[in-house]
Parts: C-alpha cells; sequence; structure tokens
C-alpha cells in the first residue's frame, strides 16, 4: 500500500494570482513537506468585496497559468462548479471525501486565523484536515494566544517561534491541528497589482508572464492601456 500523501490546499481569490502566492507556497511545500499544493480559486468569497474581482471563470485560467511548469503544483476548480458562496469547510471535506487516507493542510495567512471564528463552522474546517498558518509582516504569532484553536500552547512557546531567525516550521500538535510557518518574507498586494494596471504602471516583475499576458488580452482590471 502506498505512503499516504502530504496535500496542502491553498484557496484565495487570486485576483489576480502574483509571484508571492507562488513562492509562499513553494517554500510552505518545502517546510511541511508536503507532496503536493492544490490551489483552489473562489468562486464567491465570502469575505471579500466583490467590487473589483475578475470573473472566475478568469482568476481559473490565469491559477492555471501560472502554476504550469512548477513542480508539485495543481490547481482544482471545485468551488467553481459549487453553487453560492465558496466556504472553506465545504472545500475541505470534499477534499477528505477524495483523500480519505491522505493527509490534508489547509493554507492561510496569520489574519485570516486570528478571524477563523467569523468563518463558517470552522470546527468542520479543521476536523477534516490540519492547517497551516503562514507569517506576515508586522504580524506576531504570539498574537494567536487564547485563541481556542491552538489547543492551550503557551504564549512563551509562541514567543519562542517568533524570535527563531530565517525560514522554519512549529507543529503544534498533538494537543491542535495546527501548523505554524515562517517563510521567507514576501509581500505583494493584489489590491496594489490591480492600481497599478489600471493606471499603466508596470507590474512585470510581480506577475507571472502569462498572467501579466492574460490580463492585457482579456481587457481585466482596466488595464486597457497598460504597455509594461
Amino acid at each position: 500500500m502506498p505512503a499516504p500523501l502530504r496535500i496542502g490546499v491553498f484557496g484565495g481569490t487570486f485576483n489576480p494570482i502574483h509571484v508571492c502566492h507562488l513562492r509562499i507556497a513553494a517554500r510552505v511545500q518545502a517546510l511541511v513537506t508536503l507532496d503536493l499544493v492544490v490551489f483552489v480559486p473562489a468562486s464567491v468569497p465570502p469575505h471579500k468585496a466583490k467590487e473589483d474581482l475578475a470573473p472566475a471563470h478568469h482568476r481559473l485560467e490565469m491559477t492555471r497559468l501560472a502554476v504550469a511548469g512548477w513542480p508539485g503544483f495543481e490547481v482544482d476548480d471545485l468551488e467553481l462548479k459549487r453553487p453560492g458562496p465558496s466556504y472553506s469547510a465545504d472545500t475541505m471535506e470534499e477534499f477528505r471525501r477524495r483523500h480519505p487516507a491522505d493527509e490534508l493542510y489547509f493554507l492561510m495567512g496569520i489574519e485570516m486565523f486570528i478571524d477563523l471564528e467569523t468563518w463558517r463552522e470552522p470546527h468542520r474546517l479543521l476536523a477534516a484536515s490540519r492547517v497551516v498558518v503562514t507569517a506576515r509582516a508586522g504580524r506576531r504569532f504570539a498574537e494567536l494566544t487564547g485563541l481556542p484553536w491552538i489547543g492551550g500552547t503557551p504564549r512563551e512557546v509562541l514567543e519562542r517561534f517568533d524570535a527563531v531567525p530565517g525560514e522554519s516550521a512549529l507543529d503544534l500538535g498533538p494537543t491542535a491541528r495546527v501548523v505554524l510557518v515562517k517563510p521567507e518574507p514576501c509581500e505583494i498586494s493584489s489590491t496594489q497589482i490591480r492600481l497599478d494596471l489600471a493606471t499603466g504602471r508596470s507590474v512585470k516583475k510581480v506577475l507571472p508572464a502569462p498572467v501579466h499576458s492574460y490580463i492585457l488580452k482579456q481587457k481585466l482590471y482596466g488595464a486597457r492601456n497598460a504597455t509594461a
């Protein structure tokens, strides 16, 4: 019998997907030793404003273009096939049905994890998978102290991890189904990318080349006059 796969699920609007999405996924893949990272574009994200949201089929195609050629990366369109808001608990239960013997990990940033109680039935998400929480500039894992999802992990443990230099990962098991990860910092804003596209400023360094070409061809984000 083959060994269980370790599968990471990376959901998001990917509006648009950019180089930091790819770099962070790659570093998490290495630090948590994942066999596979599956990118899952949201159809109707319940926590995001819809005003600047590109149509789901465009965001799906951009994600496919971005991950092509990255070993161990795949894209799944299951949230586009499901009607209604894209709730992560539903998504991870579907992955659990598909992969009953594999180890599942749901990737999210620290801000999302802090707000997890506002998500729909977070206990279902944690029952279906473990959660990988990635660091962000200006936020510390000590902020997680007292959250119900970390199994009573003492603040001192979180502070020690905050102080560790460089890239690292901390598994909070067996008392919590959570892994904390500090990948190499990469801070790019999709909001800023959309603004730059609309005003013609260069985005070549922050977008994968095929994604940039696709945006210009499809005239997304008001990029009709973008030339760089």
